[in-house]
């Protein structure tokens, strides 16, 4: 198989009739189809701030109504191909970065219902990343929020399989504390990304803010905190006074095409 095709281990999606899965699977088969760009996660603990990782994000083809990734996932939801888009999905950001020299940790977006049904999952990924010598201890999988309370013990196997082969784990979107949460309880996640209305939500008013400083209290000892939707300076100092240094939102970065950046490794 030609290096140019970063897909080479994605399933095919099933025969069934429905239009959003037959547009789902020919997306899929097209090659350069999806699109990879990063989002900066910053380290505020060093002086001066480092870039500690990136977020890989995915869309469709500009042009099309897949170049929303909403639509795009959305869709992917309702024609429950999530395993199918997350393998393609995951190649092609792995494809795009082994071509980066950033020493940094990557994020790459999974569903739960990916880790649920996918039982190789985690062998898939390691061999992807093997292919583009890209290192497993970089990784981070971040199970998005979509149907994360529908925690089976097929998920939970797959999380200690991703451990198992060096890959860390992290909850997007965290919108309630410990008590809560029953993915976080029961996954205990390397990372917690602290949702964007959280911080949006403690910008704006006092029972807003005691949310977030219920949230932090009740998980900072378990876990290592990101704040997403950073976008103002006084979001920056807001959460840095709650002890979180990890941060992410266009004040510190907006994402960027992968193509836009032309440092070789």
């Amino acid at each position: 198989m030609a290096e140019e095709d970063p897909c080479w281990l994605a399933n095919e999606g099933d025969d069934e009739s429905e239009t959003a899965r037959k547009e789902l699977i020919e997306l899929l088969l097209t090659p350069g189809a999806i699109a990879t760009s990063v989002q900066p996660i910053v380290d505020y603990h060093t002086t001066p701030p480092t870039h500690w990782g990136v977020e890989c994000l995915t869309h469709g083809p500009r042009g099309s109504v897949f170049a929303d990734a909403e639509v795009l996932f959305r869709t992917t939801r309702v024609a429950r191909l999530e395993a199918e888009v997350d393998r393609v999905c995951v190649a092609m950001a792995l494809h795009s970065m082994r071509r980066i020299a950033l020493p940094s940790r990557i994020f790459l977006n999974v569903h739960p219902s990916t880790l649920s049904r996918d039982a190789w999952f985690p062998a898939y990924l390691r061999e992807v990343a093997e292919r583009w010598r890209i290192g497993v201890e970089r990784l981070t999988v971040e199970i998005v929020e979509h149907d994360r309370q529908t925690l089976t013990g097929r998920v939970l196997r797959a999380v200690n399989a991703l451990r198992e082969i060096g890959v860390s784990v992290a909850l997007d979107d965290c919108a309630t504390d410990l008590a809560h949460d029953p993915m976080l309880v029961a996954v205990r996640p390397e990372f917690v990304k602290i949702a964007k209305h959280v911080i949006w939500g403690a910008r704006h008013s006092n029972a807003g803010f005691r949310r977030l400083e219920r949230l932090v209290d009740s998980t900072s000892a378990l876990t290592t905190l990101i704040a997403e939707g950073i976008e103002t300076a006084t979001d920056l100092e807001m959460v840095r006074s709650l002890g979180i240094s990890l941060v992410q939102g266009f004040f510190v970065g907006r994402p960027v095409a992968i193509s836009a950046l032309h440092s070789e490794r």
